[in-house]
């Protein structure tokens, strides 16, 4: 019995030493610019930026991704205006921020209506257009995603409180970055 709590005790030892010497990848650099809203958009608490800053922090966590600054990721995308959502300019977001990532995303409508259809139950139809771009400057990969989505949810049965319409457009917040996290 204390030959197997030797070899036991050896073992968690040997581990001990070998893991700190073990090779750790190092984390992509990640510059996601802020939102960018449409001035059609109705936003009057604010809600969507944040709702899409929480999506990104919660997908892109720290061990795997290092977040650039985000003053330098602003100042860049400013520049780049109306060439932000093409690979040139990402590439230039990334060299300013010196990101091998970056990722932008935009609503252009957002827009939801109560409406009866001819059910008894009153509908919530939400009209959300968007696009997302991403650029793998490791890879060289670029991705244009125009998305658009015209959903329709029955809301009769809903609490007074619950926010559909700010649930759904998080949804699509957490479902477009997935794809470059590969999750």
């Amino acid at each position: 019995m204390k030959k197997i709590f030797r070899y036991l005790a050896m073992a968690v030892l040997g581990m001990a030493f070998a893991l700190p010497a073990a090779h750790s990848a190092e984390a992509a650099k990640l510059a996601v610019i802020p939102l960018i809203m449409n001035s059609g958009v109705e936003d009057p608490q604010g809600l969507k930026p944040i709702v899409y800053s929480e999506a990104v922090s919660k997908i892109f966590k720290y061990p795997a991704y290092d977040l650039a600054d985000s003053d330098v990721v602003k100042k860049a995308a400013l520049a780049q205006q109306d060439k932000l959502f093409t690979k040139e300019g990402l590439s230039a977001v990334c060299d300013a921020a010196g990101a091998e990532i970056a990722l932008a995303m935009s609503v252009d409508n957002f827009t939801w209506e109560e409406a009866r259809q001819t059910s008894n139950s009153p509908t919530t139809i939400c009209d959300f257009r968007g696009k997302f771009a991403t650029y793998n400057k490791i890879t060289g990969k670029f991705k244009l995603d125009h998305s658009y989505d015209n959903e329709e949810f029955e809301t009769g049965a809903l609490s007074p409180r619950y926010d559909w319409a700010h649930n759904a457009l998080g949804r699509y917040f957490r479902i477009l970055p997935r794809d470059v996290a590969g999750k």
